[in-house]
């Protein structure tokens, strides 16, 4: 454990004795052992060698299990040392199944990390599925144990029930290096230290996250907030959430920017520009149209559609916009893309049964293509089995075989014809579809389908892409229609 190490854990410890020690003579010494913290982050962050300190964002995570210590004293040795290494193999799995790191194991607690040595756009996001997916190990595994009534007492079940989880989540650029000549890395900075403290603030059960976290998963989580909290070494308060759970996909939103504030995009006139002359072009001349636009992160592409989509609610006439979004976790659910494009429009819930999905399906393609009747019903059975709807009953007017084949191509046709009938009865209809190069090459096939069945409508196909890697020859040997 390095230096810089024993001294947090010295201060996390002297805070916890305050009412032992009293506040004079804690304060005095954390004062002491900030000022020598201090000094080593400078050193280390002046560090300039093939070892060199890195300065990254980070989301940072901490955890602790509450009443091991309870559990100490009533299981046998050879059950305690079972459960609690069953209980941190989960724990730490959790961490690892969202691709973040595990920093250090310390006594009751554990510290991730997520965006190192790997960095994603939603490290954050992860951090806060990770947390979540601790908590329900740990209900799980007490669970078990709590069935396993011959093995285990009533007074061990007792305390087995009362272990609860703490985690504290905090966002923010850290120190990043390794440790001595291992290849382990270790962190260093405030955004740890904040971490930290929100776990020790946090209920026991209670996942709370700082507000630098909060603005990056806004719109993915429901979240209480709990207002302003003090943490001591910060001169201000900071504003703290409670997550409360998953937001159902319904009310994801865009996934971009922060809530509440507006920026003005800057030097992508020309592309905005391009993209009115496009939907105009397919508006006057009723033709299909494809455009990918290709940039790396960070570079605006979301900015730009979002401009173009706000210009497109201002025009006169009405356009229907359908918008679908992939994402890295689910690269390789076939069609994964296209069912979130349908269940957003058609205000489908992940949470939903079966009945009330296909039924909001059958009804969502009915105001588009008239009356429902059972055609539209087929055809809306046979769509939602393609995309993975779990649904009630499967449709077998394909063949009593079901064959994989013959369902996928009365799939594209039915979506074909679905998107014809819409943009022949509008002045054009949008689809926007973000990060295709995350998308599972069965909603590309899909993609070129529609671009190339619907051509002689104003059906506007928009995708928005990072470059495709070298690995993705297929991608590069069979492009889009138009790219």
């Amino acid at each position: 454990m390095s230096e810089q190490e024993q001294l947090q854990q010295a201060i996390v410890s002297l805070d916890e004795k305050r009412p032992l020690l009293g506040d004079a003579v804690v304060d005095t010494t954390i004062a002491a052992l900030q000022e020598r913290l201090t000094e080593l982050d400078s050193a280390f962050q002046n560090h300039h060698n093939a070892r060199t300190a890195q300065r990254k964002q980070v989301s940072i995570l901490f955890a602790t299990i509450t009443g091991i210590a309870e559990v100490a004293d009533t299981l046998p040795n050879t059950n305690m040392l079972d459960v609690m290494n069953g209980l941190w193999r989960r724990l730490d799995s959790a961490i690892t199944n969202q691709d973040g790191t595990i920093d250090k194991h310390m006594g009751e607690g554990v510290m991730g990390l997520f965006g190192v040595p790997v960095v994603h756009e939603d490290d954050a996001e992860r951090a806060i599925r990770a947390a979540l997916q601790m908590r329900a190990a740990l209900s799980d595994l007490i669970a078990e144990q709590s069935n396993q009534q011959a093995a285990i007492s009533d007074a061990e079940i007792a305390h087995l029930r009362g272990l609860q989880v703490r985690i504290g989540i905090n966002t923010g650029p850290v120190m990043l290096g390794r440790v001595g000549s291992s290849e382990e890395y270790t962190v260093i900075g405030d955004a740890v230290n904040v971490a930290s403290r929100l776990e020790k603030s946090a209920p026991p059960g209670g996942i709370i996250i700082a507000h630098e976290t909060y603005m990056l998963v806004h719109d993915r989580f429901n979240v209480e907030p709990l207002g302003l909290v003090t943490i001591r070494g910060r001169s201000e308060p900071i504003q703290v959430y409670l997550v409360l759970g998953i937001k159902p996909r319904l009310f994801y939103a865009s996934g971009r920017g922060v809530e509440g504030v507006e920026t003005r995009m800057v030097g992508r006139d020309a592309e905005l520009s391009q993209l009115k002359g496009m939907l105009q072009q397919a508006t006057e001349k009723r033709v299909g149209q494809l455009l990918t636009i290709t940039g790396d992160a960070g570079v605006g592409k979301s900015r730009l559609v979002h401009e173009f989509n706000n210009w497109v609610r201002t025009l006169p006439y009405e356009v229907p916009v359908f918008k679908g979004r992939t994402y890295q976790q689910i690269s390789q659910l076939p069609y994964g893309l296209i069912r979130d494009m349908l269940a957003t429009y058609f205000g489908i819930q992940d949470s939903d049964p079966p009945a009330v999905a296909e039924e909001k399906l059958v009804q969502g393609m009915g105001q588009f293509m008239g009356q429902v009747n059972d055609e539209i019903r087929t055809k809306a059975n046979v769509i939602g089995q393609l995309i993975g709807l779990d649904l009630s009953v499967k449709v077998q007017s394909l063949g009593q075989t079901g064959e994989a084949p013959q369902l996928r191509q009365a799939a594209f046709e039915y979506l074909a014809a679905l998107f014809e009938i819409i943009a022949q009865n509008n002045s054009a209809v949008l689809l926007f579809l973000e990060d295709l190069h995350w998308a599972d090459e069965a909603s590309l096939d899909l993609i070129r389908f529609l671009a190339e069945s619907c051509q002689r409508v104003p059906l506007l196909i928009i995708g928005v892409t990072r470059p495709f890697d070298s690995q993705s020859a297929l991608r590069r040997e069979r492009p889009l229609p138009g790219t």
